[in-house]
């Protein structure tokens, strides 16, 4: 179909229009390469930034080491050569990068330990920029350059080294003479600590392309320091480096070779989420036992470590069982319980996955009942563990063997109140005493039962009222009946007054 110079004008001014129009608009959006920062939270503990600048792609990992769900390991000896994406799914890592330089055996350049092992085949070569890491995500960033085959501290599970320092003790650091390649731009693999080593600062840098150059040791050592980092060295890089979150698709970066290559270790982070530092499953309790009054018996619980950190003994004795309410226990044994609340700590140290069996010596009541008080685990400077279900302990006592001793000290006690002056007015201090009798009785037969003779059980939970709370009460007792005696003397004289307009 031809088309006439008259439409084909038509044509061009429309397009020239439209251009003009929608010009501003592509001038708004946002220019990719030149900045833009995305951060996002693909687990707990973990944040990740997607820092992208002119010809810049760089992909920082900030992970919280005080968060109970986030653990770390590195590659044992035996699993050298994986790719990166490999490693993470064998390791069970949900987070995964390069570590270490190595050579064509796969052997680590500097010191490196993975599930506490040390390799014992790691070459030196001015590797000597390392961090440690122990099982409760203790980490130290540290000088290795006088050892190659064990860890300085005995806490120490894994470890990654680099060379060289980009930062140390809060200073950017330059001016390096190797290894040759840190002065010109390339991918790059970094790691890092903040001063109170509770951050590690992961980055990887895509570099060899047009969009990405990469980055030089200046520049990684500013960004390093610009994030938090207190101490940082550079890891292996180049096609190496490679960047691993499963929570977010997996690879991250774009490695320089087109895709992920073998390397001689790694660097993970696993991520458990519910985890705790502190946690107890209750594994048994002590059946209900039958008992006579005043008995010296034993319960006891059993609880399971399922937390990450193991319940030391201490100055204290370690973990204890203490009464869920906080009150007085009607089971306390005087002569073996730390307090009123507590039992007997269990005298040693329970490591994650250990069974404790926490023995609870009791004294039963001197009155008949079934007595059940619900327990907790609890810490000498933590506290109850969290979650932990509560063991709850019965102890029935018997109603027909009232011992020997307790029937003297309620006859005698009886005969005492007897004997006391009938017409004497009682002390505010027994009026008290009467009303928590009163209050604490379950029933008639014990009502006349003097506190003092009463079990703990009872005891717990009577009212403790002062005195003046007595006084107090008897005043205002007074002033009700004053009340009640105006308010029938002005009805008798209201109805006098009645009676006489009635007579008039």
């Amino acid at each position: 179909m031809k088309r006439t110079s008259a439409s084909v004008s038509r044509l061009l001014v429309g397009s020239m229009v439209t251009l003009s129009l929608a010009l501003p608009a592509l001038l708004a959006l946002p220019k990719r390469a030149l900045a833009a920062d995305v951060w996002s939270d693909p687990y707990p503990g973990v944040r990740h930034l997607h820092r992208t600048r002119a010809r810049v792609d760089v992909h920082i990992l900030l992970i919280d080491l005080s968060a109970p769900e986030v653990s770390l390991v590195s590659t044992r000896p035996s699993d050298r050569g994986l790719p990166v994406g490999d490693f993470a799914r064998q390791y069970g890592a949900d987070i995964a990068l390069n570590a270490n330089y190595f050579d064509g055996a796969y052997r680590p350049c500097g010191l490196a330990a993975g599930d506490g092992r040390a390799w014992s085949d790691a070459y030196e070569e001015e590797c000597s920029a390392s961090i440690g890491f122990g099982v409760l995500n203790q980490a130290l960033a540290f000088d290795s350059a006088q050892t190659l085959r064990s860890t300085p501290e005995p806490w120490m599970s894994d470890v990654v080294s680099g060379k060289p320092w980009l930062v140390r003790d809060g200073v950017a650091l330059t001016g390096w003479l190797a290894p040759g390649h840190i002065g010109v731009r390339h991918p790059r693999t970094a790691a890092g600590l903040s001063r109170d080593r509770k951050t590690l600062l992961l980055l990887v840098a895509d570099g060899r392309k047009r969009e990405a150059i990469g980055l030089d040791g200046d520049e990684l050592a500013a960004l390093m320091l610009e994030l938090g980092a207190w101490d940082a060295f550079n890891l292996d890089g180049g096609g190496s480096s490679e960047l691993y979150v499963k929570g977010e698709g997996g690879v991250q970066n774009h490695p320089s070779d087109g895709r992920g290559r073998g390397v001689g270790n790694h660097l993970g982070i696993r991520i458990n989420r519910g985890a705790r530092w502190y946690a107890a499953r209750l594994e048994s309790v002590t059946p209900t036992s039958e008992v006579a009054p005043g008995a010296q018996v034993e319960l006891s619980a059993t609880y399971r470590n399922v937390g990450r950190s193991a319940w030391l003994a201490g100055e204290r004795g370690g973990v204890v069982l203490s009464v869920m309410s906080g009150r007085p226990s009607a089971l306390w044994d005087a002569a073996r319980w730390i307090s009123t609340t507590s039992a007997v700590p269990s005298g040693r140290a329970v490591l994650p996955g250990e069974v404790v069996t926490l023995a609870l010596p009791v004294s039963a009541p001197a009155v008949a009942g079934r007595f059940r008080e619900a327990f907790v685990p609890v810490l000498p400077g933590i506290g109850a563990i969290e979650g932990a279900r509560p063991a709850e302990l019965v102890l029935a006592v018997r109603s027909d063997e009232l011992s020997a001793d307790h029937a003297r000290l309620v006859a005698a006690r009886a005969a005492e109140i007897d004997e006391a002056p009938a017409q004497r007015e009682p002390s505010n201090a027994e009026l008290a005493a009467q009303l928590e009798l009163a209050l604490g009785a379950p029933d008639a037969a014990e009502a006349s039962t003097p506190r003092a003779l009463l079990a703990p059980h009872h005891e717990a939970a009577m009212v403790e009222l002062p005195s003046s709370s007595v006084i107090v009460a008897g005043a205002a007792g007074g002033l009700a009946m004053l009340a009640w005696s105006l308010a029938r003397r002005a009805a008798l004289v209201r109805a006098r007054r009645n009676v006489r307009r009635a007579v008039a």
